[in-house]
């Protein structure tokens, strides 16, 4: 978009003399003027970073204002320049999503210009404002929070599974129509999942937390009251996701006496035993138009550590799982989840060129595991497959499977569904 003008030199003239006339080159081109913050960089900041990058946020530090956003302009262009930044893992040509924080070629180039020109200011009465990509999938109001029922510090290095039962609070049936899951200290929150354990696990709730003589309970690779099988999910949060309103009309039930069980899987590795109480908001309305689930999704055998193996020392291992969908039912988001040592994931419906790409994450990146919000639902058929890919780079002297802790891996798909 911005461009700066250089001049070739494509042989060089004998100098003139003394005598000559100077001879000036009136064909060159005008230099083209730089960017500035106000009209240019402003609007694609605010639209692709601010939402990260704000007090509060989960951005290292605030790109609000002039200053702030010109002290760190190389830092910027840098970033932006090599694909780091905005952290938006999905391919493109892969599906469509609301909120979608990539960034075009032409802000990129618009960034690195106004950066290399010094970060001009420009003219402040006509800013140009930006639109904050994520609008759509921000937490409009919360109704509810769930906390922690007291903060908590990981007994167990490196990897410490803890669950809190807490009983849900409304006494008629209810819907959740958004989440918002805040670490209490993402230094060692490695990730959040939200159970639904129904009233009739009560008892079984109240007895393990008797005997368990610190907060909560232990639950190492489960919610432990509730079979697996069994348990269904509210919600989920992995570092760098960002949730939020569900799509307009769809909410997941909830009845009066069920409980909560907050599993936080804290790592120590890296920042050591911090304290932690970690809580999540929740709006609720008492109808919906649609009610919806989350669908974990994997290969169920690589739960029991079977057919999933990354030898040490391989890179591009490749393991893949397909089911037959039961019936027609629609996909409005979803969420890929890996460890350390992976490369890429996918999700699609169907295999091949006619495949539907619901999912495609070429360069998987921890620190940024986001939820897309697809945005158009997309519908699987009865007997249709959905397929799930993952790749890993195993550098380590040590063989990897499936496994809970921070240094095993994981291939999983979370799909936001309904009934079509």
């Amino acid at each position: 978009m911005w461009m700066i003008a250089l001049f070739l030199a494509c042989g060089a003239p004998a100098a003139p003399s003394d005598d000559d006339p100077v001879a000036v080159d009136d064909t060159s081109p005008a230099v083209v003027d730089a960017p500035t913050w106000h009209q240019d960089v402003r609007p694609i900041i605010e639209t692709r970073c601010v939402s990260c990058h704000q007090t509060g946020g989960i951005g290292l530090f605030p790109l609000t204002e002039y200053d702030a956003v010109h002290a760190v302009r190389d830092a910027i262009a840098d970033a932006v320049g090599s694909g780091r930044m905005p952290p938006w893992g999905a391919a493109p040509g892969c599906n469509t999503y609301a909120g979608d924080l990539s960034m075009p070629a032409d802000e990129i180039e618009t960034i690195l210009a106004w950066a290399e020109a010094d970060g001009p200011e420009g003219d402040p009465t006509a800013s140009v404002p930006g639109t904050p990509a994520n609008t759509q999938t921000a937490l409009s109001r919360v109704d509810l929070t769930l906390s922690l029922p007291e903060v908590y510090t990981p007994q167990v290095e490196p990897d410490d599974y803890r669950c809190f039962a807490i009983p849900w609070p409304y006494t008629e049936r209810v819907y959740v129509t958004g989440f918002r899951v805040n670490p209490g200290d993402p230094r060692v929150v490695h990730h959040v999942i939200a159970y639904v354990a129904g009233a009739q696990y009560a008892e079984t709730i109240a007895q393990v937390e008797a005997e368990d003589e610190l907060p909560g309970f232990a639950c190492y690779g489960g919610p432990v009251v509730v079979p697996q099988e069994d348990a269904e999910w509210l919600g989920a949060w992995a570092p760098g996701d960002e949730t939020g309103d569900f799509p307009e009309g769809l909410g997941i039930r909830m009845n009066p006496g069920e409980y909560v069980i907050l599993q936080v899987h804290y790592n120590t590795e890296v920042a050591g035993a911090l304290p932690d109480q970690t809580t999540m908001d929740l709006s609720i309305a008492e109808s919906v138009e649609r009610s919806a689930w989350l669908q974990p999704y994997t290969n169920p055998v690589w739960l029991y550590g079977v057919g999933m193996d990354i030898p040490a020392g391989e890179s591009g291992v490749t393991h893949s799982f397909s089911y037959p969908f039961p019936g027609d039912y629609l996909f409005w988001a979803v969420f890929g989840h890996m460890h350390t040592l992976g490369r890429s994931l996918k999700l699609t419906i169907g295999d091949g060129a006619d495949a539907n790409c619901l999912l495609n994450i070429p360069a998987w990146d921890f620190d940024w595991q986001r939820t897309y919000r697809l945005a158009e639902p997309q519908l699987i058929r009865e007997d249709e497959e959905l397929h799930l890919d993952c790749v890993w780079d195993n550098p380590t002297d040590q063989d990897v499977a499936w496994g809970d802790g921070t240094g095993d891996e994981m291939c999983l798909g979370v799909l936001l569904m309904t009934d079509p």
